[in-house]
């Protein structure tokens, strides 16, 4: 695989940030061949449906579900990732907001774009205009109706985008009435719009959940985003495949807010969640850490233009990586990497 120097600045940019590096996530995962292999299993399945991706915060989870969606995008699914933020406008209990957040991040291999446009243009270069019949949803019929009968920069486009995009606006679909009904519809018709377009179907990335716990304060707000939770988490209520990124206390602490706030069936809850799969995430060891730092010097070497990897060894690679380790602990994998790259850049600046 050949990397440019500009590819390489950005992954470390990410790196530098604490962010999972968009598309090189498998390249800098270590540690994890149980876990991928039970990614791979669950894509390949047609039974597999909710998982639950169990780290603590800068363990790692947030990687391993870009690399999780790597895969499905090898194996030819639409893929959306969405970060859960209800103090940014990403709130669970707003369906209309997460099928907009949804459709915003929309991709598959090969795509040129990201958004509702890739499923869009895929769709209608793979059918003739009579399969738009067989999409179930009021809101995908209309919009790649527009879409199949107008150019590039026509204003239809920019219409069928709006119908996603910005769900307050009026007048085409109401995503809210009669309990978010046409938002699940479009949802799971996603899976059968991905599928008639020669797609394996959708897969649906939710990172940062705990944030339904931490951040919405309203109960009726976290008594609806469970219930949205549960549905997803239901194959006879949403089709495709959903993976969550979440800690380890998450449905321990689940059970506690809704006995507290006197909201559900706190025993069928229960059952629920401890019958989802769940990937609990297993601590990476000193030797994949020195692993890990011997790819971030290979990608620092080709951003930079500077013998990164030989430079590094003669100065104290391993010894960083283990001062690193003993100090942040096995659960630190963001602030280890970032210390990695911040120790790089200052070498890389000494010796020039």
């Amino acid at each position: 695989m050949r990397i440019s120097a500009s590819a390489a600045e950005g992954v470390l940019e990410s790196l530098r940030l604490g962010i999972p590096p968009r598309n090189f996530g498998k390249i800098f995962t270590v540690g994890r061949d149980a876990e991928m292999l039970e990614a791979e299993r669950v894509l390949s399945s047609n039974n597999a449906h909710s998982h639950l991706i169990q780290g603590n915060y800068g363990e790692g989870k947030s990687h391993l579900l870009e690399a999780i969606k790597e895969s499905a995008l090898l194996k030819g699914y639409l893929v959306s990732t969405v970060s859960i933020d209800s103090r940014g406008g990403i709130r669970f209990n707003r369906m209309d907001q997460i099928v907009a957040a949804i459709a915003r991040n929309l991709t598959y291999q090969g795509s040129p774009s990201i958004g509702i446009d890739s499923i869009f243009n895929k769709f209608v270069s793979s059918n003739d205009k009579s399969t738009i019949s067989q999409l179930g949803s009021h809101s995908l019929r209309t919009g790649v109706t527009n879409w199949a009968r107008s150019s590039e920069d026509s204003p239809l486009r920019s219409l069928a985008r709006s119908i996603f995009y910005d769900t307050k606006r009026t007048g085409y679909v109401n995503w809210q009435e009669h309990n978010y009904r046409e938002s699940w519809r479009m949802l799971n018709d996603l899976d059968n719009m991905a599928i008639l377009s020669g797609l394996a179907g959708v897969v649906v990335f939710f990172d940062e959940f705990e944030d339904v716990i931490q951040n919405l304060n309203n109960r009726t707000w976290q008594e609806k985003a469970f219930e949205n939770f549960f549905r997803f988490t239901n194959p006879n209520q949403f089709v495709g495949k959903v993976f969550f990124g979440v800690t380890p206390e998450f449905t321990n602490k689940a059970i506690y807010l809704m006995r507290s706030k006197y909201f559900g069936n706190i025993l069928e809850a229960q059952g629920q969640l401890n019958n989802i799969p769940k990937f609990g995430l297993k601590n990476i060891t000193l030797i994949d850490f020195q692993l890990l730092a011997d790819r971030v010097c290979e990608f620092h070497a080709i951003a930079y233009e500077w013998d990164a990897v030989g430079s590094a060894r003669k100065n104290g690679l391993d010894k960083q990586i283990q001062l690193a380790f003993n100090a942040r602990g096995v659960n630190s994998t963001r602030l280890i990497v970032q210390h990695l790259v911040e120790w790089l850049d200052d070498l890389n600046e000494k010796m020039n």
